[in-house]
């Protein structure tokens, strides 16, 4: 884990926002910072390697979406300068209802 991986890692774990988070989950094909299965969130925290992958990171992103996941980022720069306004903003989206379902119909399929 990055510095900033590990300061919000710190910050959340043992239930500290209320549910329970873990850290360097695999979802297939990928590994994911941290995510709660309650509230069906991933939280990513995008270093400045980040900067040149956005086109993967938002394919990555819509595929987790697709599963039913929702998908938080953060730069490492905000974890590391106002880790306070991170917090919040997982508080918020946490007391927001998840997705409602875990697959959506794959397209021209279903009835």
């Amino acid at each position: 884990m990055t510095l900033p991986e590990r300061m919000l890692w710190n910050a959340i774990r043992g239930r500290q926002l209320g549910p329970r988070f873990r850290r360097q989950v695999p979802m297939d094909p990928y590994v994911v910072d941290l995510y709660c299965a309650e509230a069906k969130l991933i939280v990513e925290v995008d270093g400045e390697h980040h900067d040149d992958r956005w086109e993967r990171d938002a394919e990555r992103t819509a595929v987790l979406e697709r599963r039913g996941y929702r998908v938080v980022r953060f730069t490492a720069t905000q974890v590391l300068t106002d880790i306070t306004t991170v917090l919040e903003a997982l508080s918020l989206v946490i007391q927001s209802p998840p997705p409602a379902s875990g697959l959506l119909p794959r397209e021209g399929g279903g009835a």
